[in-house]
């Protein structure tokens, strides 16, 4: 999946930029992060753990399109 997200728009950073999903409140939450100046796109949610569907359910998918959507490097 990490092969289809864009670099950090703000940083520029291309190998750190992970799809990431935390469980709380009886909801997974999926969103694309760069772990290296912390930059996070929009976060979307899901019932199932998306790693069990290896990171390809709804969610995973809108979240990797919501960071796409971004601008790298400013234009």
């Amino acid at each position: 999946m990490d092969a289809r997200l864009k670099s950090c728009p703000f940083c520029g950073e291309a190998r750190a930029i992970a799809l990431t999903a935390r469980y709380g409140r009886g909801r997974w939450i999926v969103f694309v992060r760069c772990e290296m100046c912390g930059a996070q796109a929009r976060c979307f949610s899901c019932a199932e753990d998306p790693s069990i569907d290896e990171w390809t359910n709804d969610a995973c998918y809108k979240a990797v399109s919501a960071w796409n959507k971004r601008p790298v490097g400013g234009t």
